[in-house]
């Protein structure tokens, strides 16, 4: 572990950063059609939940990272092997996010650039601000909040005020009614919400763990809210069908918006804001895979670790798939059903049992 602290309000504004960001940019919950923004709000519920429980397997053995407690509950060689595990997971959505970015960045603006090329531009920046530390991480994000907060505000304010937007596309609320939000609800639980389990190799570096369980809520919440009212924004503009069928609803909707001169290339201000968001989500995912390659190889400094696995994060994210379409189906249906759900869900419940008989084993009072 570095030697860093962190405020609460620094861990409120990389939690709505890390779950907002991505969610945004794509058609989240599109097989709900006009309901597709309740899918949020259910997300959300499920997030706070594996957050809670994620939160209490950090209480068993706190100040320490997540690698170091999978091997304080399990014990180190079966505990190495799990945190390797994480390791290559967070690594992956780091690729997989690194990827969604430079897809947007060239569908927009450089069509005919390499994916390469364009990665690696902005993973550049990234393992500079990861070596630098999880301080800087978080002063850097602390000063972005409050510029793309504004920005957003001025977006979907613009948005709303074009005329563009038709309640009317938002109707019939719940036609199918609430069994496929139900079963929906697991997709938009993992996704963004459940991948904040990376956050916990940041709880150790708090100033003061008395408000950690308010601020990330409140963060989790925030984030649901704002992707749910931003896509029933896509939808009241796009309509139901234009929303399911494009490749991201935001940019489309910010293209679509015609009238006054002041309205025009506002896909240009989408593009600045999601392009600094994904900037904390990924870091905030490669400082993890950092932190966990550090308990599991018994490496001293994490970063020595930054430019070879940097240079790895980069290999897999330009060979993810050959196309945008098999880069959607691996990450979006294939990761989800079968990595997401033993990482997320099973092998941290498996570590919330035994970790509280472990503890009360000892007489830890917590």
């Amino acid at each position: 572990m570095e030697k860093a602290k962190i405020s609460v309000h620094q861990l409120y504004v990389l939690v709505v950063f890390y779950v907002v960001v991505s969610a945004i940019i794509i058609a989240f919950g599109v097989e709900n059609k006009q309901d597709a923004w309740m899918t949020a709000l259910t997300g959300m519920l499920g997030g706070i939940v594996l957050f809670l429980m994620n939160y209490t397997i950090y209480s068993y053995y706190p100040g320490h990272t997540f690698g170091q407690i999978i091997e304080r509950i399990i014990g180190k060689p079966l505990g190495k092997v799990v945190t390797v595990m994480y390791v290559i997971y967070f690594l992956y959505i780091a690729a997989f996010v690194l990827r969604d970015f430079g897809e947007l960045v060239r569908v927009f603006a450089y069509p005919r650039t390499p994916m390469l090329l364009i990665s690696s531009f902005m993973l550049i920046a990234i393992l500079y601000t990861v070596y630098k530390g999880i301080e800087v991480i978080a002063r850097t994000g602390e000063i972005f909040f409050t510029i793309i907060s504004i920005l957003g505000v001025i977006g979907l304010t613009l948005l709303l005020s074009s005329g563009n937007a038709d309640i009317h596309n938002l109707m019939p609320v719940l036609e199918r009614g609430w069994m496929p939000i139900i079963f929906s609800s697991y997709h938009s639980t993992v996704f963004p919400f459940g991948e904040l389990i990376a956050f916990m190799m940041l709880y150790p570096y708090l100033e003061s763990q008395k408000h950690t369980k308010r601020a990330v809520i409140t963060g989790i919440f925030f984030g649901g809210v704002v992707i749910s009212l931003v896509t029933m924004l896509n939808i009241a503009i796009l309509g139901v069908d234009l929303f399911t069928r494009t490749q991201y609803p935001l940019l489309t909707t910010f293209q679509l918006v015609e009238g006054k001169a002041f309205l025009e290339r506002m896909d240009s201000l989408f593009m600045v804001t999601s392009v600094l968001g994904g900037f904390f989500r990924i870091s905030i995912l490669f400082y993890a895979t950092l932190m966990c390659a550090t308990t599991a190889f018994s490496v001293p400094n994490y970063r020595t670790l930054v430019l070879p696995l940097g240079v790895v994060l980069l290999y897999c994210s330009v060979n993810l798939a050959g196309s945008y379409t098999e880069f959607i189906v691996n990450g979006m249906y294939a990761f989800t059903y079968y990595i997401q759900l033993p990482m997320q869900i099973i092998i941290p419940l498996l570590l919330l049992i035994v970790g509280w008989f472990r503890t009360r084993r000892k007489g830890n009072p917590t």
